[in-house]
């Protein structure tokens, strides 16, 4: 118990104030200023924040997720390898998420992150 005490205390003062960082592992002010200025709101689904925001082409008819600011998703029933069109994802760097996305035409299946 005495060596996670002191684990924990090395860890924190090697990751700087929370109230600077926003969490332990997370962004600094001025990375949630940028991530807020995308209309965008900060999310952490690990050890670290992600900034999650609205995509600009959110809805576009799309092939791959390269055609796309986020991905390129087709319906959670469309079978993998089934060659289609999709739309591009409404938002950018969500996770904790199930899609189907495709790629160069090709669903994959269902993927969740």
């Amino acid at each position: 118990m005495r060596f996670l005490t002191i684990a924990i205390l090395v860890l924190l003062a090697d990751t700087g104030c929370a109230a600077e960082k926003g969490i332990m592992f997370g962004f600094s002010r001025s990375e949630i200023a940028q991530c807020t200025a995308r209309q965008g709101h900060v999310e952490h689904p690990s050890m670290s924040d992600e900034c999650v925001y609205p995509a600009r082409d959110g809805g576009k008819t799309c092939t791959d997720s390269k055609e796309c600011e986020g991905s390129c998703d087709v319906p959670m029933d469309t079978p993998p390898d089934t060659k289609t069109t999709g739309k591009c994802a409404t938002i950018v760097n969500g996770r904790g998420a199930c899609i189907n996305n495709l790629s160069d035409g090709v669903a994959s299946g269902i993927i969740c992150s």
